[in-house]
């Protein structure tokens, strides 16, 4: 499902705000999940947004995922679609998989 029909799909029934994650507009240095969610942690922060829910597919799934480790009090709920960092061995979490 392309994200437009995502949206479409939620919209009726939820306040649906979509960040755009500058993944092809950093240098280098900043391409990784660590920086990605310090861009929505900035977000959430810019906007006051409280007890979100994020929802993410592949990378974004992933960023979801540390934000919602990083920031946990501030995460309602996460729904992912084909998310990355499921199963890997992860540098945030020690080195342990969240299948562990």
């Amino acid at each position: 499902m392309r994200s437009a029909h995502a949206v479409d799909a939620l919209k009726n029934n939820y306040r649906v705000i979509v960040p755009r994650l500058p993944i092809f507009d950093l240098p280098i240095q900043h391409t990784n999940i660590k920086y990605l969610v310090r861009v929505l942690n900035d977000f959430i922060e810019w906007h006051q947004l409280r007890d979100v829910t994020l929802v993410g597919h592949a990378i974004g799934g992933q960023v979801a995922l540390m934000y919602a480790y990083t920031h946990p009090a501030n995460v309602n709920r996460i729904v992912l679609s084909g998310s990355s960092g499921l199963f890997e061995n992860s540098k945030f979490d020690g080195g342990h998989s969240l299948r562990n």
